[in-house]
């Protein structure tokens, strides 16, 4: 078996898909979102914790994210990301498992942000763009 690395232009297009979303406001809070690589199937995901799966449930959120896909011309699928209730103990357990304590970071990160690389796991720290006006969500 093979290790897959994560790319540049991932990281970049999972951060545009995060910017995207803080432009939202309220409507779809970030908790905290990662790249890891899950090890059944051996793949790369971006995993994103919001209450927005309590509220309105998963549906409506990668509803929303597969709109900000088409509108915004970002190239990933919605096969690509997981999106978890931060409360969620699956949540809880994959946070500790990628970025838990004892993990020794690879680096520094690539992109604007002081971002934290690990082997198989990627923290974005920062998913607004600073000083940008805020659109309107996508239908």
């Amino acid at each position: 078996m093979y290790k897959k690395i994560l790319v540049k232009e991932y990281i970049d297009h999972g951060r545009a898909l995060l910017y995207a979303l803080s432009e939202l406001g309220p409507v779809f809070p970030i908790t905290e979102a990662f790249w890891y690589e899950f090890q059944d199937p051996l793949e790369w995901r971006l995993v994103i914790a919001s209450p927005i799966i309590d509220h309105l449930g998963p549906i409506h959120a990668y509803t929303v994210i597969q709109n900000i896909f088409q509108r915004d011309k970002i190239p990933l699928s919605l096969d690509e990301i997981t999106l978890l209730s931060p409360s969620s103990t699956d949540f809880q357990e994959l946070r500790r498992m990628a970025l838990g304590p004892g993990r020794m970071r690879t680096g520094p990160a690539m992109g604007p942000a002081h971002d934290i690389r690990f082997s198989d796991a990627y923290l974005y720290t920062a998913v607004a763009p600073p000083g940008k006006p805020r659109r309107s969500p996508p239908r």
